[in-house]
């Protein structure tokens, strides 16, 4: 789950977890990207590619974490054309 405003938790259901199973626990003080340590999403769905969970974040970061883990692996501005402001360092 990618809430906005709140705390991010990695959770999965599926042929691997028959029932849903939280997995890691974000513990971002805002959504802020100087302020988060996983992957907030707005108005993009996360997808999942082997072991890895990716998504773009309300700020246009491009974000990559490790899907047991939920630690954030890389992320890049490249892929959205997005540029750093004052919010963003």
């Amino acid at each position: 789950m990618s809430p906005r405003f709140s705390t991010v938790r990695g959770c999965c259901a599926g042929v691997k977890h028959p029932c849903a199973e939280l997995l890691w626990q974000g513990f971002s003080k805002s959504e802020l990207p100087r302020n988060t340590d996983k992957l907030h999403c707005l108005m993009s769905t996360p997808a999942v590619f082997a072991d890895h969970l990716f998504g773009v974040d309300s700020y246009g970061y491009l974000r990559c974490l490790d899907l047991d883990k939920g630690e954030r692996l890389w992320e890049t501005l490249d892929a959205t054309g997005e540029t750093a402001g004052p919010m963003h360092s």
